[in-house]
């Protein structure tokens, strides 16, 4: 690794490098501030640590944490501090706490020596806040801290990473005022919800840059570390790929649906008491499997080995080779119960980035509607998240059981086309299959129960390859 400040500067997580990183110009300050444990550290040691390995060297300057403990807690995020300090591209500097104003002009000089002798670009302090109280009644300190923080930035051309501890129970930081002298600031919050940890990043000011989003969700993913979950921000819904039409799985289907195009959004609903694989699952299989599309499934309901030998068994019954077909699609289960909505949503677009899907298959996602009670944040991530896979153009498929009226219509309401299955008796009083059809812009249809034995055959033909 070498130094090269022309590669500076970065946040060091995509979505904001994405749309902010303009906002990092050569002088900046930036501020990060919230309560205990909300991932302060994290986010400063994110820039640190991605600016240096873009050739921009850091020091980290810390009041309260030893040196080893912090390389071994960032390496668990997939940050190797102890690889950038023998490229001296980083250095960490241990310094003890603050007891008095007297000892201010001492801290400044050893911070700057440092810095000179570093030829750092990233100045990290860890934290302000043992700083500001030590000033917070002296007019004069309080001055000298505010400008020396402000002109340290633009005297090194650099980043200005200042840490600030929000008191638990309070929102306002209050120490030295440094936030009026910060360009950057941003805002680190978590809450309890449903008994499940949920993490909020609040951008509060970003000088010479438009805020789209005030508030976004977060999480630390281990390897990986901060992981935004950013909305699709566009002047306009996505288009699908309109220029690609995928083919039908059968004649039946492909007259009441006609084109389907990559980045739609498909809801396939059933009965809770019989939910029926056969005429729900092997015309959306054979749609994949024909148009030869890498399908990612996420299941709500079920693990990973209940859902491949669910899937093994349709084929097998009717003669099938699963193996081929299987070898096209990943599954993947997450437990709705165990993590916040955010969390949840944030784990999907991690698999998104992972598998880069043609096709995203969501099994049960009423289980995850009923779990995660707001609502109306549950339908504003859902159609953000639609958007964005539209904007990817994947299909995406959602299959959920009707349990309730109001979901339904809700969620019909955020689909292109809708696939719902449901029965009725005959005067024999056996049960017999139909399905209802429709594809925004057309008229609704309801398949009968021959034409779905009839689209059944299509299918099994179009899979054993005749």
């Amino acid at each position: 690794m070498q130094r090269n400040p022309n590669q500076c500067f970065v946040f060091g997580i995509k979505e904001l490098d994405n749309i902010y990183s303009k906002a990092l110009t050569p002088g900046t300050t930036i501020l990060i501030a919230g309560n205990p444990g909300a991932g302060k550290t994290t986010l400063a040691a994110t820039i640190c640590y991605h600016n240096a390995i873009r050739g921009c060297p850091c020091i980290y300057v810390s009041f309260n944490e030893d040196k080893n403990k912090f390389i071994k807690r960032m390496k668990t995020f997939g940050m190797d501090f102890e690889k950038l300090e023998k490229n001296k591209l980083f250095k960490y500097l241990r310094l003890p706490l603050l007891s008095s104003r007297d000892i201010i002009d001492d801290l400044i000089n050893a911070i700057s020596t440092e810095i000179i002798e570093f030829q750092a670009k990233i100045v990290v302090l860890d934290s302000f806040t043992p700083i500001g109280h030590a000033v917070e009644k002296t007019i004069n300190a309080r001055g000298l801290i505010q400008n020396y923080v402000y002109n340290i930035a633009s005297l090194i051309q650099g980043l200005v990473v200042i840490i600030a501890e929000i008191p638990l129970g309070e929102t306002t930081i209050k120490v030295g005022d440094v936030e009026f002298v910060a360009d950057v600031v941003l805002i680190l919050k978590h809450n309890i919800e449903n008994k499940l940890l949920n993490r909020v990043i609040e951008l509060r000011k970003l000088r010479d840059a438009r805020i789209s989003v005030a508030e976004i969700p977060f999480i630390l993913v281990e390897g990986k570390g901060i992981r935004l979950f950013y909305p699709p921000i566009q002047e306009e819904p996505p288009s699908a790929k309109l220029d690609v039409e995928l083919k039908h799985p059968c004649k039946q289907l492909a007259e009441a649906i006609e084109p389907v195009y990559p980045g739609n959004s498909m809801l396939v609903v059933y009965p809770p008491d019989a939910r029926s694989i056969i005429y729900t699952y092997m015309p959306i299989i054979t749609m994949l499997t024909i148009n030869k599309l890498k399908t990612l499934i996420v299941t709500y309901r079920y693990s990973v080995k209940e859902i491949e030998k669910f899937a093994k068994q349709l084929l097998n019954k009717y003669g099938i080779n699963s193996d081929d077909i299987m070898n096209n699609i990943i599954v993947k289960a997450i437990n709705p119960a165990s993590l916040s909505l955010e969390e949840i949503l944030g784990k999907e677009l991690e698999l998104v980035d992972e598998y880069k899907p043609d096709a995203m298959i969501f099994h049960g996602v009423e289980v995850v509607n009923s779990m995660h009670g707001n609502n109306s944040k549950y339908y504003m991530f859902l159609r953000n998240q639609l958007l964005y896979h539209k904007s990817k153009g994947i299909l995406t498929i959602r299959y959920m059981t009707l349990v309730d009226k109001k979901k339904y219509y809700k969620n019909a309401e955020l689909s292109e086309i809708i696939m719902r299955l449901y029965y009725k008796k005959t005067k024999e009083e056996k049960l017999e299959p139909y399905l209802y059809v429709w594809r925004a812009g057309k008229e609704p249809t309801i398949l009968t129960p021959k034409q779905l034995s009839e689209c059944l055959s299509e299918c099994i033909k179009a899979l054993k390859g005749e």
